[in-house]
């Protein structure tokens, strides 16, 4: 495949973003990626999508492929079992149970092994690819990133939304007070970074905005920095959230969303804390 170019294969999309490096859309809004090292690739996240990933895996890659998960939501682990070695944030591990149930997700997810890969550990691919695991957390106790030091890009998920704001109203999303913090533990991380890190979302279709965001709206550095601020006006009562009809939600709390410059969160009233 030639740059930017893309295939279907069966109901998955793929784009090759470089040499090595390819995104996979799974028809049901749910983006992961494969990366290529010398000695094998890694695919972050699976999707949800309707058919197996590993047939459109093989087309991409030749190499032994090992899985790395961002969080334990089902859209993003939907698959796993299909793959001989997973890595997952131990904070996360526990969330896998909640959401089989949840999401009815395949009750199997709960009784596979899944190896413990926490901020600061590393994945050697070969030839100078690495992955470091960074830690996110908010939107799962255990949210990570996976940053490729020799691209400069960032494997984010969730941790920060994917354009339409970060689902925070979800069961198990820390307190708004924790989020902020741990977004400013990030930006310390990502202060010695190239400011043009790019982050690879978990749902690409969603870049192009919601709400009062309409415009093309990249997960970036300084929106992670717009986020912080929504935090602390949130925390403050500066700004309240609006009512929003979204349904995955903790109990009969009705969640509600709020905005500051590019930054956009989905809430509940009882995590403003």
């Amino acid at each position: 495949m030639e740059k930017n170019e893309k295939k279907m294969f069966g109901k998955y999309k793929v784009e090759k973003l470089m040499d090595g490096l390819y995104a996979l859309d799974d028809g049901r809004d749910s983006s992961f990626y494969v990366l290529e090292g010398s000695e094998k690739a890694a695919v972050i996240d699976t999707g949800m999508g309707d058919e197996p990933v590993m047939p459109v895996i093989h087309h991409v890659t030749r190499l032994p492929c090992v899985l790395l998960i961002t969080h334990g939501h089902g859209d993003h682990m939907m698959h796993s079992a299909e793959f001989e070695k997973r890595y997952m944030c131990s904070k996360d591990i526990p969330v896998v149970s909640e959401f089989v149930k949840i999401m009815g997700m395949d009750p199997a997810l709960e009784q596979l092994e899944y190896s413990v890969f926490d901020p600061g550990d590393i994945l050697d691919l070969g030839n100078g690819v690495t992955l470091e695991c960074v830690a996110m957390y908010g939107h799962t106790p255990g949210s990570v990133g996976f940053y490729c030091k020799k691209y400069n890009k960032i494997f984010s998920g969730d941790a920060f939304g994917s354009g339409m704001g970060v689902w925070m109203q979800v069961p198990c999303a820390l307190s708004v007070s924790e989020y902020k913090k741990n977004l400013e533990e990030f930006l310390d991380w990502a202060s010695d970074k190239d400011s043009s890190i790019e982050f690879l979302t978990g749902h690409r279709s969603q870049r192009y905005g919601f709400g009062q965001i309409k415009q093309d709206n990249p997960v970036c550095l300084d929106m992670i920095r717009d986020m912080v601020v929504l935090c602390q006006k949130l925390l403050d009562g500066e700004i309240t959230g609006n009512p929003v009809d979204i349904p995955v939600s903790t109990g009969n709390e009705k969640p509600e969303i709020a905005f500051w410059r590019r930054a956009g969160m989905v809430l509940l009233p009882s995590r403003v804390r």
